[in-house]
């Protein structure tokens, strides 16, 4: 209902078999290395499980839930990227990652629970809407915010890989 595998030949035909069956809208998605496809939005639960925002899902078969990754956010997550080095980040409009205050923007580590980098805190004052990532790990970031890293950016910003503002704006 709010998320389906459509074939890339012919006529885009719904594999029927993966229904990950999220219960609400699903606004981001994003497939890895390794077969899997995180989805951010606005549900409460995935795979008939309890997650909020956030999820890695299996890209075939069902589209199991990872139960095992399992990061927590406290609203929607509206944008994604992946680095290829082990981490995942989210945008939306949220105050917290897994009990870590992160306003709006997130660094998550893709392997074990899903834990928040501890150092990198960005915070925007407003929904993070689009994440795109250079290879060199700078973030851009756009949105509706006014400030990103306690700096006037109006709905649009750049982040270091350290997490703190890129010189490149």
């Amino acid at each position: 209902r709010y998320l389906a595998s459509l074939s890339t030949g012919g006529a885009g035909t719904a594999d029927a078999t993966w229904n990950p069956s999220p219960d609400y809208y699903v606004n981001a998605l994003l497939p890895d290395a390794n077969g899997n496809v995180y989805a951010g939005g606005s549900f409460f639960s995935i795979g008939g499980r309890a997650s909020y925002g956030l999820a890695r899902l299996a890209g075939s078969g069902s589209g199991a839930l990872d139960p095992l990754w399992a990061p927590q956010v406290n609203s929607q997550v509206s944008a994604m990227a992946l680095d290829g080095s082990g981490n995942i980040y989210i945008g939306g409009m949220f105050t917290l990652a897994s009990g870590q205050v992160r306003n709006n923007v997130a660094k998550l580590s893709t392997s074990g629970t899903g834990a928040p980098d501890p150092n990198w805190n960005p915070s925007a004052s407003g929904e993070i809407r689009a994440l795109v990532l250079n290879p060199d790990n700078t973030l851009y970031a756009g949105g509706g915010f006014s400030t990103l890293h306690e700096q006037q950016h109006l709905g649009f910003g750049v982040i270091a890989a350290d997490g703190l503002p890129s010189t490149i704006q």
